[in-house]
């Protein structure tokens, strides 16, 4: 399942501008204490479920990315001052027309950010990431920032494509068979192979 487009980034945010103004009226206060326990809830949450939250605002084309998803890209946490064209930067160059597409056409209004992409990080490795977002408008409709979510979804991506290979081998070896196969379900026959088929002069399903 998938964090909420936005969620995490705007929970993120607000934590963040909570707890500076606290620690700055108030050191120590329990109120303080308790915000540090959701964020580090928050952190350890997003770590789990290999989810990061961003945000991009649009006039400054700064783009704000959450520990988790530094770490999903392959970047380093204290390299501040990114933009759109950073971000970019981490999609494999044969998806980057794909995805500018998409993010343009989320903008405009005409579809809902969502897609899987693949990543290329610093050292060469490339993921399957989902990434999904929304576009936040300001007071006179005009869009003003993006705020998503970004999954690793490489395992489970690799999985389906193991399991569709291990069934296309073992449908090829059933109908290969020289021994007839059939299967059935409560008295329907669902599927018989070549050598089933040619038994009862019936064509193959």
């Amino acid at each position: 399942p998938f964090v909420e487009a936005g969620t995490a980034s705007a929970l993120g945010a607000l934590l963040i501008i909570i707890l500076g103004g606290l620690i700055f009226h108030r050191i120590g206060s329990p109120l303080v204490e308790q915000i540090e326990t959701a964020l580090a809830g928050l952190i350890h949450t997003q770590r789990l479920a290999q989810v990061g939250s961003w945000e991009w605002d649009m006039a400054s084309d700064l783009v704000r990315w959450s520990d988790e998803t530094y770490r999903i890209l392959g970047r380093d946490p204290d390299q501040n001052d990114l933009g759109f064209d950073d971000f970019m930067e981490t999609v494999h160059p044969d998806d980057q027309t794909r995805v500018r597409e998409s993010i343009e056409a989320a903008v405009d209004g005409t579809v809902t950010y969502a897609h899987d992409r693949r990543i290329v990080r610093p050292d060469g490795t490339e993921r399957i990431v989902h990434g999904q977002g929304e576009v936040v408008y300001d007071g006179q409709g005009r869009p003003a920032r993006m705020t998503g979510t970004i999954q690793d979804v490489t395992d489970r991506r690799q999985a389906e494509d193991a399991l569709r290979d291990s069934e296309g081998r073992y449908r090829s070896l059933v109908e290969l068979s020289p021994m007839p196969v059939i299967v059935h379900r409560n008295g329907v026959f669902l599927y018989a192979n070549s050598a089933a088929a040619d038994l009862v002069g019936v064509s193959s399903a």
